[in-house]
């Protein structure tokens, strides 16, 4: 049983569209704790790889742009 409500509707919505793995027995859905570790285990793995790509990508646009020459207006002095 889960133990808040909106949890609980988020789990079951979850379920019923086969984003978590789970099965229903007589109308009641069911979740096998050694599944849900692995799912869980899994979608920790891909954030952390999709984070990973995140700071790689911000890396690279970085140093993009510190290669390229900037236009930089100088200011003329007048004597």
């Amino acid at each position: 049983m889960v133990g808040n409500s909106r949890t609980g509707q988020t789990l079951y919505g979850l379920a019923a569209k086969g984003e978590i793995p789970a099965f229903k027995m007589g109308g009641v859905w069911r979740f096998r704790r050694g599944e849900i570790d692995q799912w869980i285990a899994d979608q920790t793995r891909a954030s952390m790889k999709k984070e990973v790509m995140r700071k790689r990508e911000q890396q690279r646009s970085a140093e993009q742009d510190l290669s390229q020459p900037r236009n930089v207006r100088r200011s003329r002095r007048t004597s």
